[in-house]
C-alpha cells in the first residue's frame, strides 16, 4: 500500500490556506477603499490625472505638471478618460496584480536557489507566492504604493522580472531599459550590467532606453526635447526633514540643514555609496549571487535621490523575502528584521515613542536609510546552498542562483 505524501498534503493545504489569507487582505483594503459613503482619495493617481489634463489644455508643460519623462504620460493618459472611481479601482487592480506577478517570480528563484524544482512541487510555489504577496501588501512601502496610487511599483517590478531572468536571454535588459524611459532611477541597473560585464543586457538597456524615449518622442517631440536638456529643478522636491523623506539627503538634513543645502554632500555621499555598491555587487556576482547583488544596487539606487519616500522602498520587504527563502539563521535573523524595519509597526510604535526626542527619532528614522548602505558596502549573506562560482570567461549566473 502507497504511502500518503504528507508533505505534498501540507504544501496543499498551505497554499489554500495562503489563498484565502491573500484574498482576505485584499477584500479587506477594498471595502476600507469603496465600502463607505465617500470612495477614498489616491492622491499620487489623482496627481498623474491632473497632470495629463494640465498638458491636454496646454496649462503647464509636462516639465512643469510632472517630473517624469514625457513618455511615462503615455501610460498615464487613459486616467481622464475614465471617471475618477472607474481609474482608481482599475489602477487597484493593477497593482495587485503586479504585486502577485513579482511574487511569484520571487518564489520561484527562490525555490529554485533551494534546489527545489517549482514545476514539479507547484502547491509549494502556490503557497509561497500568495503568502508573499500578503505580506508585500502589508508592508509599509506598499501600503504607500497602494494608498497613495503610486506608479512607482511598475519601475521595481520591470528591473526586477528582468534581473530574475523571466525573458528569453536574447531579450534580457529590455524591461531595464523600458524602466528608465518611465523613470530615471532604473537607468542604475543598466550600469549594472556593465560592471558586472553583461554586455548583451547592458546593450539591451541601452536600446530599449533609446527606443522607448524615441516613442515618447513621437508623441511629445518638443517637451522630451525640453525634459532630457533641462538640469534645472522641477520644483517638485520634497521637504528633506518630513518624517517620510528617507534618503541620504535627508538623513543629512537631521543632522544640519546647512550641509544638505549643499548638493555635493549628500550627492557626493551618494555616488561613493554607490560605486562601493556597484563593485560589492559585481563580486556577489561573481559567486554566483546574481539576486542578492541585483537587490544591494536596489536598494542603494532608492536611497541616492533627493527626494526617497516611503514607496521606493518595497524592494526591502522584497528582499526580506527573498533572505527568508535562501539565508542561514543569519540571513533568516537579518529578514526578519529587515520586514519589521519596512513594516507598519516601527513607525507606528518605534518611531511614535520617539518623536518628542529629536535625537532619537532622527537615528530612528536614518535606520530607513543606513541598513540599505549598510547592505551597499557590505554586502548579503551567503546562502544556505552554495552557488556555483561565476568566472569573468563566461560571467552568467549559475542556474541554482538564479
Amino acid at each position: 500500500m502507497k504511502r500518503p505524501d504528507w508533505r505534498g498534503i501540507v504544501a496543499v493545504i498551505a497554499a489554500v490556506v495562503s489563498v484565502l489569507v491573500l484574498a482576505n487582505v485584499i477584500h479587506d483594503q477594498w471595502i476600507g477603499f469603496w465600502g463607505g459613503e465617500t470612495p477614498y482619495y489616491f492622491f499620487d493617481t489623482d496627481f498623474y490625472r491632473k497632470a495629463v489634463v494640465a498638458v491636454m489644455t496646454g496649462t503647464k508643460t509636462m516639465f512643469e505638471a510632472m517630473a517624469y519623462p514625457p513618455f511615462a504620460y503615455l501610460w498615464l493618459w487613459w486616467l481622464p478618460s475614465v471617471p475618477m472611481v472607474t481609474g482608481d479601482q482599475i489602477w487597484t487592480v493593477l497593482t495587485y496584480l503586479v504585486v502577485v506577478v513579482v511574487s511569484v517570480v520571487l518564489n520561484a528563484r527562490g525555490l529554485e536557489a533551494i534546489g527545489k524544482d517549482w514545476r514539479t512541487r507547484p502547491a509549494l510555489l502556490v503557497a509561497g507566492s500568495a503568502a508573499s504577496s500578503a505580506l508585500l501588501i502589508i508592508s509599509m512601502p506598499m501600503q504607500s504604493q497602494i494608498t497613495c496610487g503610486q506608479m512607482s511599483l511598475l519601475v521595481i517590478a520591470l528591473p526586477f522580472l528582468d534581473m530574475a531572468r523571466v525573458l528569453p536571454r536574447k531579450f534580457e535588459g529590455i524591461f531595464v531599459g523600458l524602466a528608465a524611459a518611465i523613470k530615471v532611477t532604473p537607468a542604475i541597473f543598466g550600469v549594472y550590467y556593465l560592471v558586472t560585464k553583461q554586455w548583451r543586457q547592458a546593450i539591451n538597456s541601452l536600446a530599449s532606453f533609446v527606443f522607448f524615449t524615441g516613442v515618447g518622442a513621437l508623441f511629445f517631440p518638443g517637451q522630451t526635447l525640453e525634459y532630457w536638456t533641462k538640469f534645472n529643478s522641477s520644483g517638485q522636491e520634497v521637504d528633506p526633514l518630513l518624517p517620510y523623506n528617507w534618503g541620504i539627503r535627508s538623513m543629512i538634513a537631521r543632522i544640519s540643514l546647512e550641509w544638505s543645502s549643499q548638493s555635493w554632500t549628500w550627492a557626493g555621499l551618494g555616488v561613493l555609496v554607490l560605486a562601493v555598491t556597484l563593485w560589492r555587487a559585481r563580486k556577489l556576482y561573481l559567486r554566483g549571487q546574481g539576486m542578492e547583488a541585483m537587490f544591494i544596487v536596489a536598494a542603494v539606487s532608492v536611497v541616492v535621490p533627493p527626494n526617497s519616500l516611503p514607496h521606493y522602498y518595497t524592494w526591502m520587504p522584497m528582499l526580506a523575502i527573498w533572505m527568508a527563502y535562501t539565508g542561514t539563521w543569519v540571513g533568516r535573523t537579518m529578514a526578519v528584521g529587515i520586514y519589521v524595519l519596512y513594516s507598519t509597526w516601527y513607525p507606528s510604535n518605534v518611531l511614535a515613542a520617539l518623536t518628542g526626542t529629536w535625537s532619537g527619532f532622527a537615528l530612528a528614522v536614518a535606520m530607513y536609510a543606513l541598513v540599505p548602505i549598510l547592505m551597499g558596502v557590505f554586502g548579503l549573506p551567503q546562502r544556505r546552498t552554495r552557488p556555483a562560482a561565476v568566472t569573468d570567461d563566461h560571467m552568467e549566473v549559475a542556474a541554482v542562483a538564479v
